[in-house]
């Protein structure tokens, strides 16, 4: 229906995401017939390759923010208690079950050294098992003492499991207990 548009020139760039055809990218005059000059149609591919890109971040944003909710959903649902923790100690999320058993809000220990809930005589070889996590070992196991609500001890077995990044470095950790 171009020519009812009474188009007299036509440029169209195809936007081509994998195997798919997303789309067309074009230029054209309606006063004058125009000779498309290699200029406008590497102006307009670059435009089109933006494009592509864009959509590209866009669809990776939004896959991204679905296995997140997949994720959170997942770890709520655990019977075991979830913490993420980043090198230090310091907590950066927990599950509902972690709270309800330690008697803890998600406030009051974000950001706070998890060995508070840890038994004294029992810090140390936490600790010394955590230090010994590696890129070729990244996960351990043990039991240790943990506070629960209303005071006392349990024991508890957990699992823990360093990630690392490019250059080796310790980025965060995940890990999973029950009593």
């Amino acid at each position: 229906h171009w020519q009812e548009q009474q188009i007299k020139s036509l440029l169209l760039v195809t936007l081509v995401r994998g195997d798919d055809v997303s789309g067309f990218l074009g230029l054209d005059t309606v006063r004058t017939s125009r000779n498309w000059q290699d200029d406008d149609i590497t102006l307009l591919t670059r435009a089109v390759a933006i494009f592509a890109q864009a959509m590209e971040r866009r669809d990776t944003a939004e896959g991204l923010s679905r296995s997140e909710g997949q994720y959170r959903s997942f770890v709520e649902d655990q019977s075991d208690f979830v913490v993420h923790w980043r090198p230090g100690h310091k907590v950066a999320s927990v599950n509902d079950r972690c709270c309800q058993y330690f008697g803890i809000s998600r406030e009051e220990i974000t950001g706070q050294s998890f060995l508070s809930l840890i038994h004294p005589d029992d810090r140390a070889q936490v600790t010394g098992r955590l230090a010994w996590l590696s890129r070729l070992h990244p996960q351990t196991e043990g039991e240790h003492r943990v506070l629960k609500r209303g005071g006392g001890y349990a024991w508890a077995r957990w699992v823990d499991r360093a990630f690392y990044d490019d250059a080796g470095n310790v980025i965060e950790y995940l890990s999973s207990g029950n009593d």
